[in-house]
């Protein structure tokens, strides 16, 4: 009978050491997305619109940021100086922010998805930099 005690004790200690590293690995994900949507939120917007980070989707050594574009329709006359403007600002704002260090020594590319707020089957803009493109550009 004391053998079974302590056997149960060392697997409900098991058990909680791992729902406590699954906690802490949770918890600094959600952590780490709120950095990167708050950053985001920073970036310099051409007139008066505004970026929300909407997700982030890691594959095959692709690191995506998904966001959205808000006050602006794919219909705006000067569309491809919004254009040009957030193509610049995402390179430097990626190059610039240590948040992705760690992705680039893993060999992990950056990309922004960026789509339309009120038109979201549009897609705005997509921007891939590489740790290279960086460098590169001395960024």
């Amino acid at each position: 009978m004391s053998k079974t005690v302590s056997q149960s004790k060392k697997i409900a200690l098991v058990v909680i050491l791992a729902v406590a590293a699954a906690g802490y690995y949770g918890y600094s994900k959600l952590s780490y997305v709120k950095t990167l949507s708050s950053e985001i939120k920073k970036i310099t917007p051409f007139k008066d619109e505004q970026l929300d980070l909407d997700r982030v989707v890691v594959t095959d050594k692709n690191f995506t940021l998904a966001l959205t574009v808000s006050g602006i329709t794919s219909e705006l006359k000067n569309i491809d100086e919004f254009k040009s403007h957030y193509d610049e600002v995402a390179l430097n704002y990626i190059c610039q922010s240590s948040n992705y260090d760690d992705q680039f020594e893993e060999g992990y590319h950056i990309s922004m998805h960026i789509k339309y707020q009120d038109e979201p089957s549009k897609t705005f803009s997509r921007i891939y930099v590489s740790k290279d493109e960086c460098t590169e550009r001395n960024i």
